[in-house]
Formats: C-alpha cells, sequence, structure tokens
C-alpha cells in the first residue's frame, strides 16, 4: 500500500488498502525490476557518455527516456504524481536534449 501510495501519491492511501491478487503483486515487482535495469544501465552508460560515446549518449536516451515515458504518461499526464516525481520527467528529457545538443554541436565524440 505505501509503495503504490509513493508512486502515485495524489490517490488517498485508504483506497489502497486491501489485499491484492497474486498476479497484481507479480506485475508491480516486474515494473519494479524493470525500473531498477533501466536505471542501472543509465548510471553504468552515463560514464561513457562523460567520455563522449556517441553510443552511450543513444543508449541512454532510448533506455532512460523510453523507461520514463510510461510514468509520464500514466502518472504525470494522469495528476496522480506528488513531488519529487514530476521533476524527474523534466530531469530526465533535459539529460536527453542536452546530450543530443552536445552530439549535434561537437565532432570530437567517438564511437563506443
Amino acid at each position: 500500500d505505501e509503495a503504490l501510495h509513493g508512486i502515485a501519491g495524489r490517490v488517498d492511501l485508504s483506497s489502497l488498502q486491501m489485499s491484492y491478487p497474486s498476479a497484481v503483486v507479480a506485475t508491480l515487482e516486474q515494473h519494479a525490476f524493470n525500473l531498477g535495469w533501466f536505471g542501472l544501465v543509465t548510471l553504468v552508460g552515463s560514464v561513457y557518455v562523460w567520455r563522449r560515446s556517441v553510443a552511450a549518449i543513444f543508449l541512454c536516451a532510448l533506455v532512460g527516456g523510453l523507461g520514463d515515458l510510461g510514468y509520464f504518461l500514466f502518472i504525470d499526464l494522469g495528476d496522480l504524481a506528488v513531488p519529487p516525481g514530476p521533476q524527474m520527467t523534466w530531469i530526465s528529457g533535459s539529460a536527453i536534449v542536452s546530450s543530443l545538443l552536445v552530439y549535434f554541436r561537437t565532432d570530437r565524440l567517438e564511437a563506443l
């Protein structure tokens, strides 16, 4: 209950207090696993972005950006998020845009 409320903070906590079917729990665990590996790939890739790797820029933009897209569509646009949730969408979007700006404005980037 608390974990769901942490994601969709505008939802009344009392509406989340129930026994969830095992399929719902498994689906939430699968989503948590996906968020974990999205974050790990983006974290490791950020080292290579710092080293000016073109492949890393696109990998981090795709994995990190698309990983956050579902949150933006269903939580942010659904008006269910409370701070700092919505700010992370802007931070990840800014990282993608700034990485692409660097890519298109410099010729000193190297392949991975």
